[in-house]
């Protein structure tokens, strides 16, 4: 066994969000630890790992295309389906899979894979995990920054999402786990981590809430840089917000979804909060963060979305200042309470609604861009593109690109900004 798996070609291909992402490379590393070669999706290879999307029927229909397509290209390979539509939807994947591997039985994914013969189509369940699978690997994404994932599960019953379904088992990483994850990564050069989960500010570990561990990785030495992914509205705290203002290394950076600015559609979609609650939680940001950039997620044409509620949204989103909204036309989700409500909104209707969003959050994009113009700001130096220009994020997370004649990849570089152009800012190091 030992000789079979040090000649192990094996690829992956992974579908849908950071913790998506942040598994896959978490596996990856663990099989070269077991002395397998990991090798590009697109190159010969024995076993090759699709980790599936299922957050919205496209992207399950997305995860199934992208199985028969690499099951046609590499038709020797043990083919695996991971991850979300696997946990939801089996019975429709294991025509296109050796093997499927739910969420549940991540944890087990190498053992399970290097122990298979090909016989039959067996499904991983939890409790078949090997208790001795360690669950702390380095994943990347890329050069300069490094996801690092604390957290996994939902307990929220947003009436649109199957997430919960998903991913049913809620969990936190010890600190101690992270910490030590963390300093790893600085070792490894990375100065930037990103913090993912499925809902990063329900993390706990015992007493201990987002806050402390935040304030416990800003103190990480070669982490020059923190962001963290989307947290819901309900844990941003005021202690939060107080590390916030207190560590220069968390980024002012905040992504809080909205999903909608119409209190009707809110509680139709089982959201704990209204404008007015969300009105307030911003303005306590910016209280707190003066120079915070706020992303946020807002989903278009859900069911109940009459014309009104749709134009009260602009008028929210504009009123918020978002520095990006990430649009999500409704898409309805088998299993899901807002996929047996009755649609008023319409396809079309949806695209038109949906475009007019996407405007605002263009809009949004330029002028947070524009207000940085005539400022210094310090960014870690992304690789550079093809006309050599090296770019980086801002703390509150404008995108800034210089031209530079040397490679400064990987460096905290002082930049001023110059102008913009499509949002995107540009400048000239300053020595």
């Amino acid at each position: 066994m030992a000789e079979l798996r040090k000649r192990l070609r094996v690829a992956f291909a992974t579908l849908g969000c950071k913790a998506n992402q942040y598994e896959s490379g978490r596996l990856a590393a663990e099989f070269a630890e077991r002395g397998c070669e990991v090798v590009p999706a697109d190159s010969p290879c024995d076993v090759l790992i699709v980790n599936t999307c299922t957050v919205t029927n496209v992207a399950e229909s997305k995860s199934r295309a992208k199985l028969r397509r690499l099951k046609r290209e590499h038709p020797n390979a043990v083919l695996v389906a991971a991850g979300c539509s696997a946990e939801i939807n089996p019975d429709s994947l294991s025509p296109l899979a050796d093997l499927l591997v739910p969420n549940t039985g991540k944890a087990g994914l190498v053992d399970f894979v290097l122990a298979h013969r090909g016989l039959s189509l067996p499904i991983l369940t939890e409790d078949a995990v090997p208790a001795n699978v360690q669950t702390a690997r380095l994943p990347s994404l890329g050069r300069t920054r490094s996801l690092l994932m604390i957290q996994d599960g939902c307990e929220d019953r947003c009436t649109y999402c199957i997430i919960p379904t998903a991913r049913p088992v809620v969990s936190s990483r010890p600190a101690d786990d992270v910490l030590r994850e963390a300093s790893a990564l600085a070792d490894k050069g990375y100065k930037e981590i990103v913090l993912t989960g499925i809902s990063i500010g329900s993390w706990r570990d015992g007493n201990r809430r987002l806050s402390s561990l935040l304030k416990a990785l800003a103190g990480t030495a070669g982490i020059e840089r923190i962001r963290l992914s989307s947290i819901e509205p309900r844990t941003v705290t005021d202690s939060l917000l107080k590390v916030f203002a207190e560590e220069s290394a968390l980024c002012r950076h905040l992504h809080i979804p909205l999903q909608s600015g119409d209190d009707g559609v809110l509680a139709d979609m089982g959201r704990t909060y209204n404008t007015q609650a969300y009105r307030t939680l911003i303005h306590n940001v910016r209280k707190r963060l003066p120079d915070a950039g706020i992303a946020t997620d807002v989903v278009v044409g859900f069911p109940t979305e009459t014309d009104e509620s749709f134009e009260r949204t602009l008028r929210f989103c504009e009123e918020m200042d978002f520095c990006k909204i990430h649009v999500f036309p409704f898409s309805p989700r088998a299993g899901t309470p807002a996929a047996a409500m009755r649609d008023i909104v319409g396809s079309k209707t949806r695209k038109e609604r949906t475009a007019r969003l996407i405007e605002i959050s263009d809009s949004g994009v330029r002028r947070w861009a524009e207000n940085a113009v005539n400022s210094t700001v310090v960014v870690i130096a992304e690789p550079k593109d093809g006309k050599g220009r090296h770019s980086g994020l801002t703390s509150n997370g404008v995108r800034v690109m210089w031209p530079s004649r040397m490679d400064m990849t990987g460096h905290l570089v002082t930049v001023r900004i110059t102008g913009t152009e499509h949002g995107t800012a540009f400048g000239e190091a300053v020595p």
